[in-house]
């Protein structure tokens, strides 16, 4: 499992089909029950093979950090900028 610590939190992310000079592709599940696996399991091989794919739970997601606070959309865009 690769990590990464943005803004102080713990994020689980992977990264797949490096192309340093294609286009980057970020997945991002969705909330309640959900993390990266719904897309790396479906569609993102079949993308990385394209272009660099990004896929990272949420923050109180699957096996990122769950911090009490921070779940509004504001906080998910800054998490994103930060990873």
């Amino acid at each position: 499992m690769a990590e990464v610590v943005a803004r102080g939190l713990r994020f689980h992310v992977q990264h797949l089909g490096v192309r340093p000079d294609g286009p980057l592709v970020v997945f991002v599940h969705g909330l309640v029950l959900d993390n990266l696996s719904s897309w790396y399991f479906t569609v993102a091989g079949e993308v990385a093979k394209r272009a660099e794919v990004l896929l990272y739970d949420l923050r109180g997601h699957g096996s990122s950090e769950r911090p009490e606070t921070g779940y509004g959309v504001a906080d998910m865009v800054q998490d994103l900028d930060a990873i």
